[in-house]
């Protein structure tokens, strides 16, 4: 496999399209991350991926690419793969999804120094992980909101989300909360 790996292509190139289609799901995103910093690569490695995921139907790996999409260019082309995210995502009561999406396309509206946007985003994926129940989404947005709040906003609304925040914090129910609203191996 590793001959496959670098055949026909040199270092600089990434991986070869013919070691892409040959390794499974998690071999591909574990390379989507080797290359970091090359969004090239990134992009031939997930859309194998997501590729793949259409062709087999497994409509939550055609997600987790719009993800991933999402992440490895500029804010404007990342907030517009979250915005496919979003649609591809709206109807689904799943704990990870669509909120995510509004997290990355809030993450990005932040690059763009868009605060207004930015909040607004980030509202959405608090509406969203509330309704589907996702706890370490919650604290995540929260946080952010609260510092933009005191930051850039009305110091007493961000009172209001610490004090949201701190009953999440409080709850009886916070670990088991977060244990099913965390992949098992985070």
């Amino acid at each position: 496999l590793l001959l496959l790996y670098f055949s026909f292509t040199g270092l600089a190139q990434g991986p070869s399209q013919q070691y892409l289609d040959m390794i499974g799901y998690e071999e591909l995103l574990a390379l989507y991350n080797d290359f970091e910093s090359d969004s090239t690569t990134q992009k031939k490695i997930i859309l194998t991926y997501r590729n793949r995921a259409l062709k087999e139907g497994d409509s939550l790996k055609v997600a987790r690419s719009y993800d991933r999409l999402a992440r490895i260019f500029h804010p404007e082309k990342n907030i517009q793969y979250a915005d496919t995210l979003i649609n591809y995502t709206k109807d689904w009561d799943n704990i990870t999804y669509p909120a995510l999406a509004y997290i990355l396309k809030g993450f990005e509206f932040g690059r763009l120094d868009d605060v207004k946007k930015q909040y607004e985003s980030l509202s959405q994926a608090l509406e969203m992980s509330r309704q589907n129940n996702n706890i370490s989404q919650q604290l995540y947005v929260l946080d952010l909101m609260i510092y933009l709040r005191a930051t850039w906003g009305d110091v007493f609304k961000a009172i209001e989300l610490q004090e949201q925040r701190h009953t999440i914090l409080l709850s009886d129910d916070i670990m088991n909360g977060i244990r099913e609203s965390t992949r098992e191996e985070l």
